[in-house]
């Protein structure tokens, strides 16, 4: 594990990556920043770059600030969105200007949900990425499904773009680039999986929680449709109502009147027609979840969306997060660190991750079963 050193793009992506490399090398920790990284060498270390929304001057200066970080590391893996949300050309101009020249390898497939390369073009579902709902991504938009036109969108680098179909494709793919050292790993949690499989690490062992949650909190700031009907689907499930938080509004009284746990927080599933930026709805989303949630108390937190979850974090005065497993990929677990909430378990997943019954899973897994 000394010899690779991780990168991501977004909160979400770096726990989930982070997630890949727990049963061989131990639970990971994720650095919520570039500055924060502690260069433990005893087991896998995760920094977050947060730089998908970001413009591309500054994705590439925080991308340069983590490659120095680790730039005497052999192999580097740089997590990018599967769908190329985010200055992906730049932030790879900003580490390859820290490590060196390096062959770089792009494999953003993730077969096993259906995120597959073929042709040099993404796919989702068979659909063209550029074709389904990433083209309407309010932050940023999908105008192509190209891989190498999502790059250079912001960047220009030399690299080799792979296709994969399947699993047993990204494990050739790492098997050559790991005869090019030194090189960088480009993608997503499918190239993850296939590089932490050849990854030895005497990690240190995982630390179980006692009890299941009482008080778990749900915190949604995405604006995915699939993500509201995810929401909806477990407050059903759990015969619960979700409070739905409206930036701009006034608050309403009696947060906790009659409210049962799990407590369902979300965006407004409305709130993009306002005239305002996607950043600051969801700092004001945040800022308005982390008064409710401090009212609360809850004892366990289901995290949704890599944006709102590094915004809560800060609010919450979190140092770090350790990753200690998966409910299933896509979905990581762990605990807090540091903070008003220091030490409570979460899980976590992507805006635009899962069936519609995740979000239920999600509540189950802390409730029933928090423990690794």
């Amino acid at each position: 594990m000394k010899d690779v050193g991780i990168i991501a793009d977004d909160l979400s992506g770096a726990c989930d990556v982070g997630s890949c490399f727990v049963p061989t090398a131990g639970a990971a920790l994720i650095a919520l920043t570039p500055g924060a990284a502690r260069h433990d060498f005893s087991r896998p270390e995760v920094i977050n770059c947060q730089s998908r929304s970001l413009s591309a001057e500054q994705s590439r200066g925080r991308a340069r600030i983590a490659g120095r970080r680790f730039a005497s590391r052999p192999v580097i893996f740089k997590k990018i969105d599967a769908a190329f949300r985010g200055p992906v050309g730049a932030e790879l101009e900003g580490l390859l200007q820290a490590v060196g020249d390096r062959k770089v390898i792009v494999a953003p497939a993730v077969p096993r949900i259906g995120r597959i390369t073929k042709g040099g073009l993404q796919f989702i579902g068979g659909t063209p990425i550029h074709e389904g709902e990433f083209a309407k991504d309010p932050s940023w938009p999908i105008f192509s499904a190209s891989v190498l036109e999502n790059i250079r969108r912001t960047g220009e680098i030399k690299c080799d773009v792979c296709d994969a179909e399947s699993d047993e494709d990204l494990d050739r793919i790492v098997d050559v680039a790991l005869q090019q050292l030194p090189v960088v790993l480009v993608g997503s949690v499918g190239l993850a999986d296939a590089l932490a499989r050849r990854v030895q690490g005497g990690g240190q062992a995982t630390r179980p929680y006692a009890a299941g949650a009482k008080r778990p909190a749900v915190i949604s700031g995405s604006s995915y449709r699939q993500t509201h009907a995810q929401l909806e689907w477990a407050a059903l499930r759990w015969g619960v109502s979700i409070r739905d938080i409206r930036p701009h509004a006034a608050e309403e009284g009696g947060v906790g009147l009659g409210w049962s746990p799990p407590f369902i927080l979300r965006i407004s599933p409305d709130i993009l027609k306002e005239n305002s930026s996607p950043s600051q709805i969801i700092d004001e989303f945040c800022i308005r979840a982390v008064a409710v949630l401090k009212y609360l108390r809850p004892d366990a937190f289901v995290l949704i969306g890599g944006d709102t979850t590094y915004r809560i974090m800060n609010e919450f005065g979190v140092e770090s997060l350790v990753v200690d497993g998966r409910v299933v990929p896509g979905v990581s677990t762990g605990h807090l660190v540091g903070g008003i909430f220091n030490e409570l378990p979460f899980v976590l997943k992507g805006g635009s991750v899962g069936d519609l019954d995740i979000v239920s899973r999600m509540i189950d897994y802390l409730c029933v079963c928090v423990c690794v």
